[in-house]
């Protein structure tokens, strides 16, 4: 591809355009998404989270009330039993009875023998069989329990008979409002797990609720399941989606109502059978309530409400009510994909018209810049021929002018260059004739150095003579004068003497003959 192309006004118009679009768009999604902080504007994802806790919230409310207005429902049925008439006068008779034969000794399965006779026994037996069938549907066995040693006295089987049922001795204080007894445990004697245990006080002064239950108190005890009718009354709450669920826990965070979904193992875990250590389902069951955004049994990310509900003085259930993060902000994902779609689309189109209006800018631009890629090859003859009304045709009727201008600059350089060539030429000329002389007058000077040369030569020779000849005649001089001061010595010290004067002034004598014919011979 063509680099001037790829790189062309045209194709940085449309990144230009895409970008910026994109960042208005992305930026005014992502406003409405989350919001505008410091400016009190709440985003749809913050204003979705808060409407589902809210209604979360109101379910929970809900559901708690339900499942206390349903136990308290179920309480209110165990007491009406237990404070049957017919029931208290049958199991008095028996408690009576079962006195009279442990004081004659009788214990264990003898006891049960002489007791299953008896017809306050079968009366008793028969009006439990009754309840099971009159609730049937809510209850489970029915069964009468002694509280001094928590086995079944009166079972509706024979093989239940002196199983363990409670593991310690009831007193009032463990009885709730309306005289029941409620706790939460796995019921071996029906084989279920999860269930509502309740009992009721049916003989002795316990069953008035003011006194600690004796010795030979007996208690009616029964069970309510769990999965199987609280299950649907929670799964069926409103306002949950598809991964909308509700769950039961203990106090040990123990699941008292089967899962919707598996764990992460894919394994189903059964009702006090799992311990979830979620943090909704941990807060319920530590009596906490209130809603959050965290983890489920699954490790999945939800929205929650948990709630705390008491079932006596010293027992509670947690619930929580949950949905997957996920599905919550479903639609406002799929609104995204939306608004993205549309985004890209309005993009795409946003393009188009660019391309198509910059078309409209380009053509031009690439006559001019054709034009001026002649000129700058030395075409100055070269024109823009289509002019439009805009900007463009301006910029193109001023690029003319400026072609014509630097075309007249031309020739007129033209003719200054040739001028001044001429000039250049006659002065070359001059110079030549100028050099030519002076080389002459060089020659000249050349000679008249040699001459000169030659005169100082001769000049440094007579100079050197003539310091010579100094030299001679001072040194005669400085001769003569010693002479005569000898000469002068020797006639004051020789006085009379006329021969050695004589011969002194012949010695004198000669020596002036002598420097004399010097000086001759230097003139």
């Amino acid at each position: 591809m063509d680099r001037d192309k790829f790189f062309g006004l045209r194709l940085k118009m449309i990144t230009l355009f895409g970008l910026l679009f994109l960042a208005g768009s992305m930026s005014l999604e992502w406003a409405r998404l989350y919001g505008i902080p410091f400016v009190g504007f709440e985003g749809v994802q913050y204003v979705l989270k808060k409407n589902t806790l809210d209604n979360f919230s109101v379910i929970a409310d809900l559901q708690k009330d339900n499942i206390t207005a349903w136990l308290l429902e179920r309480k209110y049925d165990v007491k009406a039993i237990a404070a049957n008439q017919l029931l208290r006068e049958n199991l008095q008779e028996l408690s009576r009875l079962r006195k009279e034969y442990r004081k004659q000794g009788k214990s264990g399965e003898e006891l049960w023998q002489a007791l299953s006779q008896e017809p306050s026994y079968k009366e008793s037996r028969n009006f439990l069989h009754q309840a099971q069938q009159v609730y049937g549907n809510v209850f489970h066995r029915f069964t009468v329990v002694d509280n001094s040693t928590g086995f079944a006295v009166v079972p509706p089987h024979d093989e239940d008979y002196g199983k363990k049922i409670l593991d310690a001795r009831l007193n009032s204080i463990d009885l709730t409002e309306g005289g029941v007894f409620v706790t939460i445990r796995q019921c071996d004697l029906i084989g279920g797990a999860g269930d509502f245990l309740l009992a009721a006080p049916v003989t002795g002064e316990g069953a008035r609720g003011d006194e600690p239950a004796k010795e030979d108190e007996l208690l009616l005890v029964t069970y309510v399941n769990l999965g199987s009718f609280l299950s649907p009354m929670l799964n069926a709450a409103k306002g949950l989606g598809r991964s909308g669920e509700v769950v039961l826990v203990n106090q040990d965070q123990r699941i008292l109502t089967p899962l919707k979904f598996p764990l992460k193992d894919g394994t189903k875990p059964v009702p006090l059978g799992y311990t979830i250590n979620a943090e909704p389902a941990r807060r319920a069951a530590s009596g906490e309530e209130g809603v959050l955004e965290g983890r489920d049994y699954r490790g999945v990310k939800v929205l929650a409400a948990y709630r705390n509900i008491p079932i006596s003085y010293k027992e509670s259930i947690g619930m929580v009510v949950k949905e997957n993060f996920d599905d919550v902000f479903w639609p406002v994902r799929e609104n995204l994909f939306y608004s993205l779609g549309v985004t890209f689309l309005g993009m795409l189109l946003g393009m188009i018209a660019i391309y198509l209006l910059s078309s409209s800018l380009v053509r031009p631009i690439k006559r001019m810049a054709e034009v001026a890629r002649r000129a700058q090859a030395g075409d100055l003859s070269a024109r823009i021929s289509e002019f439009s009304k805009d900007e463009i045709g301006f910029l193109g009727r001023q690029f003319n002018a400026m072609l014509e201008r630097m075309s007249g600059w031309k020739e007129e350089l033209e003719r200054m260059v040739q001028s001044r060539t001429s000039e250049l030429m006659a002065a070359n000329q001059q110079l030549q004739a100028s050099e030519q002389q002076l080389q002459a007058a060089n020659q000249q000077l050349r000679a008249s150095q040699q001459q000169l040369t030659a005169i100082n030569q001769q000049l440094v020779a007579n100079e050197q003579q003539l310091r010579q000849e100094v030299e001679l005649r001072t040194k005669t001089e400085n001769e003569t004068k010693k002479h005569l001061h000898e000469l002068e010595i020797f006639f004051k010290a020789s006085i009379g003497r006329e021969e050695r004067i004589m011969e002194l002034k012949k010695k004198v004598d000669e020596m002036e003959r002598r420097f004399q014919r010097e000086q001759k011979k230097d003139r």
